[in-house]
């Protein structure tokens, strides 16, 4: 593990800021399915109340003090749904989907993490203010609820932002996750230490309908 966790400094040391950011950026544009060309002019869902995902982005950004080494991990595998009656969104990750570009990191991430123990991170919660159908603009909401990691449920709140899309809803929202709340304790090498506060963004594409999956 202490090798392991000596080469991921090492390589993460390697990764300049600039690469991190443009790497970063070519995921936010990749993922996306939803288009927003002719929105206004689309009939919308206006009798849908449910909106669900399966294949939503997430992606957390992690470093280690005394260093410029700055990683990422990201999954294209969150679900959950939106209900604009309730204003209610219930997000959901296995965190064994998370990827940083090296397997051995990758590793040492899910151990972690407890990854194999306690796999799922669950979030649910309200958002306000109340999605307005009929704005074809960005609208910028807040999420609060219960967050679960490694089986501990602590209160947290998102911002970000919701989107009308031609087939759906386009979610928007990040977080600052301190994992020592969660019981897991940052691992230190020498002088180095992992940041207890990992940055968490995530993008979705809701689609009309709740997935069987989520019942």
């Amino acid at each position: 593990m202490f090798l392991i966790l000596t080469s991921l400094v090492m390589v993460s040391c390697s990764e300049s800021v600039s690469e991190h950011k443009d790497h970063k950026n070519k995921h936010k544009d990749d993922h996306l399915t939803l288009t927003d060309e002719n929105a206004a002019s689309q009939k919308w869902f206006d009798n849908e109340e449910v909106f669900s995902t399966s294949s939503g982005y997430v992606e957390f950004t992690t470093g280690f003090s005394g260093t410029v080494a700055i990683f990422t991990g990201n999954s294209k595998n969150l679900t959950g749904y939106i209900d604009l009656q309730k204003n209610e969104i219930e997000l959901e990750l296995d965190l064994t989907t998370l990827r940083t570009g090296i397997i051995r990191r990758d590793s040492d991430i899910f151990e972690l993490l407890n990854a194999f123990t306690n796999p799922m991170v669950h979030f649910k919660g309200t958002f306000e203010p109340a999605f307005d159908q009929n704005s074809n603009m960005e609208q910028v909401v807040k999420a609060s609820g219960k967050f679960t990691l490694n089986g501990i449920e602590r209160d947290i709140t998102a911002d970000g932002f919701l989107k009308k899309m031609v087939a759906g809803i386009l979610l928007d929202a990040g977080f600052t996750l301190d994992i020592v709340e969660h019981d897991i304790i940052p691992p230190r090498i020498y002088t180095f230490e992992m940041f207890k506060d990992q940055e968490v963004r995530m993008q979705a594409d809701f689609a009309p309908g709740k997935l069987a999956l989520l019942e």
